[in-house]
């Protein structure tokens, strides 16, 4: 049951608060100190050690706070082109939790006043003191620090990249500290897929909830060929795709090749381009310049199997 806080007491609500995101690594903190100052930002907890993300757009400093009117006012310090409103709803529902609703960042979310609405929602702290069981996650040597592919030749003009696949993938995306949103496991097998023989380098990314590998042709190359492994952990990018062309504002132009459907487009850079979606959280995109290659790229990219 919640309770809404009736009486300014400043004490019960000073010290360190958390909420852990999907992933139990990245959390939300809430710091009020007893002298009236405070810190509200992100951070994470790798190797059992947190990190704030004080340097963030989202971190902001809390110059001073107090309870007015069963309103926690919390005044800050911010980079941000607008103002955020100080007042805060509480709600207790025990002495070591309570909701926090009012205008909040999100991480990986670039505030401005296009999407300020998306900042209005409620958060669940607890008092980090208090939290117990699995939280945080294990870092391992950074993926981009390891040679995950191996080529070898098929033919003149497309080579198998095979990739060596990891048990586990997240701590090996953790140790790369990108302060991204990520998830709590993810198996991650050998695969393979064709790639022209133009392209022999690969780099990486990050987003939220999101990883991608990508496979690019060479700077000079008029072409700007390249191929993209995306793992999608949470389907959202998917899912969004979907909902686009379901409202009329994405064309899915689709062709089938190898039996697997392939979404065509002319992106915003003028690049051909065509997706295909697998299991795993996994969809795949080729882009290029040059529409004579796309027969091959889409050969390339419907050539992707599991090595098991």
């Amino acid at each position: 049951m919640l309770d809404l806080m009736a009486q300014p007491d400043k004490n019960k609500l000073a010290g360190d608060w958390k909420c852990y995101l999907d992933d139990k690594t990245t959390f939300e903190l809430l710091r009020l100190n007893s002298d009236g100052t405070g810190l509200k930002c992100f951070g994470q907890t790798i190797d059992e050690k947190d990190t704030l993300f004080t340097n963030h757009v989202t971190a902001l400093i809390i110059t001073s706070w107090e309870v007015k009117k069963e309103k926690l006012i919390l005044n800050f310090k911010n980079t941000i082109s607008f103002k955020i409103n100080p007042a805060y709803q509480v709600q207790f529902s025990s002495d070591s939790t309570f909701e926090l609703t009012g205008e909040q960042l999100k991480l990986n979310l670039f505030p401005s006043y296009l999407n300020r609405e998306l900042f209005a929602r409620t958060v669940a702290f607890q008092r980090a003191e208090t939290i117990i069981g699995p939280v945080g996650s294990k870092s391992a040597t950074c993926i981009v620090g390891e040679k995950i592919f191996s080529f070898t030749p098929i033919d003149s003009r497309t080579h198998l990249a095979t990739y060596k696949g990891f048990e586990d993938l997240i701590p090996h995306l953790v140790g790369c500290k990108s302060k991204f949103e990520l998830v709590q496991q993810y198996k991650d097998p050998s695969y393979n897929l064709s790639i022209p023989t133009s392209i022999n380098k690969w780099s990486f990314g990050f987003g939220d909830k999101l990883f991608y590998i990508s496979f690019n042709s060479e700077k000079d190359d008029t072409s700007q060929t390249s191929i993209v492994i995306y793992y999608d952990f949470k389907n959202e990018n998917k899912d969004y795709y979907f909902k686009q062309i379901k409202e009329g504002k994405e064309k899915g132009d689709i062709v089938r090749f190898n039996n697997i459907d392939i979404y065509k487009a002319i992106n915003w850079q003028g690049k051909y381009e065509g997706k295909i979606f697998l299991n795993n959280s996994i969809w795949i995109a080729y882009y290029t310049k040059d529409k004579g290659q796309e027969e091959l790229l889409q050969k390339c990219i419907t050539s992707f199997k599991y090595s098991q």
